[in-house]
């Protein structure tokens, strides 16, 4: 169940630095898992190759996905009159809405950690109604091609020149354990979301040398925001175990996974690294179409693709939207 942390206006920094992940627990080593030298070979060749595009990935820190939503308090799936009501669905909780499925936490491994930009139209103030439309999103930009667009004057945003705007976010692609079948599944986080993401970065790559070595744990925390009188949801992670660790000479040594589990991990986590590197989840965009879209013509300094990736201080300036 989520958990709910009432703050006034201390600097989110400050909120998300309390433990948000956990190390994993020394456990009594059991006996290695029965699997044949074939087998482990074969798992370590995968292994590299999938570390290889996922070192792409780190140092930068039109694929169809599987999107898990945070459910908020007060959004159409979460309030049973409305009729898109998900049964058992409550405020804090994940959900994939377009199948009706709700988890309270999610047992994953993460195969993927990218950042991207998202392209927002700003909502409109309808005549009678007392809050605007919500932004919308309306297409995605790799960070290399967006970076090249100057920041506004909130030094978050990015204002282009057909009105709309681009917002920092990050993807995280998670196999899950207890629903294997679900592939191509991503948490999105935004707007202060990407202070949580920074944390879950920060740990991982603290913890592994390769994402899909650790089985974590998804839940939630919940923070009020003074402003709107509000409690907004933002995902966390606790470290629950390991599929495998790194032995001598590259090999893999099974720990709480057998090996088709591993071999099928590395293989979505290969795909889905290889995939973005080859910007075919968000698709890189001509010079002269990002030029075009500059206010006041130009172009930055930023060499393109210029993106160092990852997480950067200036992504927390921003009043949540969901």
């Amino acid at each position: 169940m989520a958990k709910n942390k009432e703050t006034a206006s201390a600097p989110l920094s400050k909120a998300v630095a309390a433990p948000a992940t956990k190390a994993v627990a020394k456990k009594a080593k059991s006996a290695p898992l029965a699997v044949s030298e074939d087998d482990l070979n074969e798992l370590a060749s995968l292994m590299a190759e999938t570390k290889e595009q996922e070192d792409l990935v780190r140092a930068q820190s039109g694929t169809s996905s599987t999107w898990l939503t945070l459910m908020q308090g007060g959004t159409q799936w979460v309030t049973k009159r409305d009729p898109k009501y998900i049964q058992g669905a409550e405020e804090g909780m994940y959900a994939i809405t377009d199948q009706k499925l709700v988890f309270p936490k999610i047992k994953a491994t993460i195969i993927g950690m990218f950042k991207i930009y998202a392209e927002k139209k700003p909502g409109i103030q309808k005549e009678g109604k007392k809050d605007k439309e919500m932004d919308q999103t309306v297409s995605f930009w790799m960070s290399g091609d967006a970076e090249n667009i100057p920041t506004g004057t909130d030094n978050f945003s990015r204002p282009l020149s057909n009105g709309n705007y681009l917002a920092p976010m990050h993807w995280v692609f998670i196999y899950m354990h207890d629903k294997p079948e679900l592939v191509d599944v991503l948490i999105p986080f935004q707007s202060k979301g990407n202070s949580y993401y920074s944390v879950i970065e920060k740990f991982m790559k603290k913890s592994t040398t390769l994402f899909t070595e650790l089985i974590v744990e998804f839940s939630s925390e919940g923070l009020k925001n003074e402003e709107y009188n509000k409690m907004y949801f933002y995902p966390t992670i606790e470290a629950v175990g390991r599929n495998f660790e790194l032995g001598e000479n590259g090999k893999i040594v099974l720990v709480d996974s057998n090996a088709a589990t591993v071999k099928e991990i590395l293989t979505r986590s290969k795909d889905v690294n290889a995939a973005f590197n080859a910007q075919k989840l968000v698709n890189k965009r001509s010079l002269e179409a990002i030029k075009a879209l500059i206010p006041g013509g130009g172009i930055t300094q930023r060499a393109i693709p210029g993106s160092t990736g990852g997480y950067a201080e200036g992504d927390t300036e921003e009043t949540p939207k969901f």
